[in-house]
């Protein structure tokens, strides 16, 4: 069973997202934050990461999560997908350079999500 690691510091949207990759068969963990994303992704070596890219007043975020994760050389191959619901214009390409492998924003088409995710863990 392929591993998702959800990255998001909403309950509802997390807790959506996970039943939906279950019912894929994924196995999935939800971190609230980037410093708890890293952790897990450290302990968990997940097949794919979904992050959010923004957590108010919770720590790092997004963008330096991903940026972390990409110098790690037991992490950097793990694709991720960020997930964000506030869009600017300059957001897609700075989660690009910070390494980020795709940028699907909120609110998006679940089975969309869950199409992108197995076009990356084969599922």
């Amino acid at each position: 069973m392929r591993t998702i690691l959800i990255v998001e510091d909403s309950t509802p949207n997390a807790q959506m997202i996970k039943a939906a990759m279950e019912t894929r068969g994924y196995n999935v963990t939800i971190a609230e934050n980037g410093e708890e994303g890293i952790e897990v992704a450290k302990m968990l070596h997940p097949a794919l990461i979904l992050m959010d890219l923004r957590f108010p007043g919770r720590g790092i975020d997004g963008w330096q999560a991903i940026a972390t994760l990409k110098a790690d050389k037991e992490l950097r191959n793990i694709p991720i997908i960020a997930i964000p619901v506030e869009v600017h214009h300059q957001d897609r390409e700075r989660a690009i350079v910070a390494g980020c492998d795709y940028f699907f924003p909120k609110p998006f088409n679940i089975i969309d999500l869950l199409n992108l995710v197995g076009e990356y863990t084969g599922l």
